[in-house]
């Protein structure tokens, strides 16, 4: 999955591809994985149901920009579990450009960041509901949970059990 724009001429940050990306797909599972040095976003699902991201290890370079480690964009049902992301930017950040995201849990993870460890947006043109985060070790972050919500999507139904 790459990040150029219709034309095929890439402009700005989309000359920077993701490194690994799935689109309109159901099922997705990505697991027992080590993914290093992204040069954007390092796992971006879109539009995509029922996913699974287990055991994956992301390592970004922490002076990189726009290095997120897991982006998730306009899905639903998706779970991560037991995934270490050590990146420059936010380590997992769902987004709603074109549609809700649904059923977002994210356990037993550990996280380093420059930025948020999980936020939600930029991207928020529709809402975010019923997420779950338990067990999530944060360190080095400048913010556990950060909401950049400011295109007229809505939050709800969301809860943190426990974080250190």
């Amino acid at each position: 999955m790459v990040s150029w724009n219709a034309t095929g001429e890439c402009e700005g940050d989309e000359c920077r591809p993701r490194l690994v990306g799935f689109i309109d797909s159901k099922d997705v599972r990505v697991w027992n994985i080590t993914l290093n040095q992204p040069a954007y976003w390092c796992l971006h699902l879109v539009r995509c149901d029922n996913s699974l991201i287990h055991n994956v290890s992301i390592y970004g370079d922490f002076n990189t920009p726009n290095n997120d480690g897991i982006d998730i964009e306009d899905s639903n049902n998706t779970v991560i579990t037991n995934c270490h992301i050590d990146t420059g930017d936010d380590a997992i950040c769902p987004k709603s450009s074109t549609g809700p995201v649904v059923n977002l849990t994210a356990t037993n993870c550990w996280i380093r960041t420059k930025s948020s460890a999980i936020k939600l947006g930029s991207a928020s043109y529709f809402d975010f509901r019923r997420f779950l985060f338990d067990d999530i070790t944060i360190v080095d972050s400048h913010r556990g949970l950060g909401m950049q919500i400011r295109d007229g999507g809505n939050v709800s139904d969301v809860v943190s059990l426990t974080s250190e």
